[in-house]
């Protein structure tokens, strides 16, 4: 155990924690009396945050729209492996990765993107994942898109729909799979590709 005074606050911490700093919070447990001076004892606890990742099995730091998505992806049944992200060169970046290895589907690796309702944006963020990926040798050819809350509706399918055939001639930006996922994760569906 590390106690770390702070002005007259007492920070009490594990001393081997091996969770990250956004995964534990300071919460005031009590207030003592030291002498003349009034002391507050504070000490570290798990978030809600730590506690949603560990039912998930993973030890990646999740975007909280990749949690979000996850427990309604798995709420459905579906399970899912999520890939690390590669390491950060300093002045190159990271290579892009698929977001995760759908198990329940042929341990398939997928790509997820958790967008607005608007078929532009979505085709958008396909094309964009597919173009950076292709620069790095990564393929990424199945999406999940994930519209949160929000209802399909015919003209946002029959946008995406038309994804592959749009890149008619850039065969290495057409993918083979995509999935949408609507309403909370109460609608999911696979979109044939024209």
């Amino acid at each position: 155990m590390i106690t770390v005074a702070i002005s007259q606050r007492v920070c009490v911490m594990p001393e081997h924690s091996s969770a990250s700093s956004s995964s534990l919070a300071v919460v005031f447990t009590k207030q003592l009396r030291v002498g003349h001076a009034k002391v507050q004892v504070w000490r570290y606890a798990r978030t809600p945050y730590e506690a949603r990742t560990k039912v998930h099995e993973t030890d990646q730091l999740l975007e909280a729209h990749e949690l979000d998505f996850l427990e309604r992806f798995e709420k459905r049944g579906e399970r899912v492996r999520w890939i690390s992200r590669a390491e950060y060169v300093p002045g190159v970046g990271a290579s892009p990765t698929n977001d995760f290895i759908w198990l329940t589907n042929d341990s398939q690796k997928t790509e997820l993107k958790c967008t607005i309702v608007q078929g532009s944006t979505i085709v958008k963020d396909i094309s964009t994942a597919v173009v950076k990926a292709l620069k790095h040798g990564v393929v990424k050819d199945i999406f999940v898109i994930d519209i949160g809350e929000s209802s399909t509706f015919p003209k946002l399918l029959s946008q995406v729909k038309k994804y592959d055939s749009s890149r008619q001639n850039f065969s290495e930006r057409q993918i083979r799979r995509l999935f949408l996922m609507a309403e909370d994760g109460d609608i999911f569906m696979g979109i044939q590709l024209n």
